[in-house]
């Protein structure tokens, strides 16, 4: 579990991005299936943050509370209409 997520290229040693540092760890994360650039992180304190790096690259795009428990696991619909 991290505080914050970062996207790395394998040639380099440090992240060409990451996301801000959150009170919350992250439990999850998952690239969009129809969208490059878009991925998806969940947090222990239940929040859901989207995130589309060509539009914003500090804070998520997005970010919706789904429950006040952590949110473990979360995958992307093939077709990248709905999140599970």
């Amino acid at each position: 579990s991290s505080r914050r997520s970062g996207i790395w290229m394998e040639d380099l040693r440090t992240p060409i991005m990451t996301t801000k540092y959150h009170n919350s760890y992250l439990t999850d994360g998952c690239w969009s299936t129809t969208r490059p650039g878009v991925f998806f992180t969940t947090k222990m304190d239940g929040a859901l943050d989207i995130w589309d790096y060509f539009y914003k690259q500090n804070d998520p795009t997005l970010s919706l509370q789904v429950c006040d428990v952590g949110l473990h696991s979360m995958r992307v619909q093939e077709l990248g209409k709905l999140v599970a």
